[in-house]
């Protein structure tokens, strides 16, 4: 039955599922199109995600999971259930145990939201871990030792910032900015400076290509389609990494501001430790071009991207399912 065992990584953006002695084997936006008159599910994931902001009347695709916890309890659970039968490959499968990351700061009402959720898919027990700590796990730094570390997970909802040191957060944060912040805000600015609606979908793929936090980069440009605000007609323009700087930065210094008070909160002791171990950075949001070194400069601290940030968190659970100590307790 250990061999089951699994982690879920449930973001706002995408589900990540560690499967024990596997590794990840899945990874699907976290979306669900759902029939609004008989409220069946159509489909999850990736299918899903293409649905949005394309369904006729009578089909809505949503996003269960809002800001790093459940918004949708139906939906999620639906979600998580598809994607576990999809894993085991049956509808008869064996009942795994979980262990899901959560943000830090989460009430006891999402908590309990997320294991309801969680145990409606299938599963037998879950487990909650803290997802700064999932994150530090899978990024490969030492946690358990007595010097700190720092994390800055960029999720899609939020950021998680973090101080661990013997095995404990010391000092964190979490604050509502996060990728989809930054898609609005590329969104908004190309409607004020264009007078082009494009949808959310169209920011996030421009923020991939040619997003940065860095100055003069205007000869990297894109192509946008969407609607002109004045004719309501389909129109295009081109945007340069100059305005995605301007879109982002004030997203971008929000979360910097929170780094540094995170950094303020830490035991004297501590910061010592950090100004050799600097920052790591995890999450999607973390590849955004140049935001290693603008945190380094404000800092004054070494910050580095950890190697694929996409998945540390999963990875993190999965090496907390190698590790058994979660389910030694139950």
């Amino acid at each position: 039955m250990s061999k089951k065992d699994i982690g879920i990584d449930l973001g706002t953006a995408n589900t990540l599922i560690y499967q024990k002695s596997k590794g990840i084997v899945l990874d699907e936006p976290s979306v669900v199109a759902v029939d609004s008159s008989s409220g069946k599910i159509i489909s999850v994931g990736k299918e899903a995600k293409e649905m949005l902001g394309r369904t006729p009347s009578g089909i809505v695709a949503v996003k269960p999971v809002a800001n790093g916890v459940i918004s949708d309890f139906d939906a999620a659970g639906a979600m998580l259930s598809s994607f576990i039968k999809r894993i085991f490959n049956s509808t008869f499968m064996p009942k795994p145990r979980a262990i899901v990351s959560v943000p830090a700061s989460i009430t006891n009402v999402e908590r309990r939201a997320t294991v309801d959720a969680t145990l409606k898919s299938g599963v037998s027990s879950v487990k909650l871990v803290e997802e700064p700590m999932a994150a530090a796990i899978g990024a490969g730094l030492s946690v358990e030792a007595p010097s700190g570390v720092m994390v800055v997970d960029i999720g899609s909802g939020t950021t998680e910032i973090a101080v661990i040191s013997l095995g404990g957060i010391v000092s964190d944060k979490c604050i509502r900015i996060g990728g989809d912040a930054l898609d609005n805000a590329i969104s908004s600015y190309i409607r004020r400076k264009y007078g082009v609606f494009s949808g959310k979908h169209n920011a996030e793929e421009i923020k991939l290509r040619i997003g940065t936090v860095m100055k003069h980069c205007s000869s990297h440009r894109c192509q946008v389609t969407g609607r002109n605000a004045g004719t309501g007609l389909p129109c295009s323009t081109y945007v340069t990494g100059d305005d995605i700087r301007s879109a982002v930065l004030p997203e971008i210094y929000s979360i910097v501001d929170a780094v540094k008070s995170v950094l303020e909160d830490t035991p004297p002791e501590l910061s010592g430790d950090l100004l050799l171990s600097g920052i790591t950075l995890t999450g999607g949001g973390s590849n955004i071009n140049g935001l290693d070194r603008l945190l380094a400069s404000i800092t004054g601290m070494p910050v580095k991207v950890a190697d694929e940030p996409l998945e540390c968190v999963a990875k993190g659970l999965g090496s907390m399912l190698s590790s058994g100590k979660l389910f030694e307790k139950t």
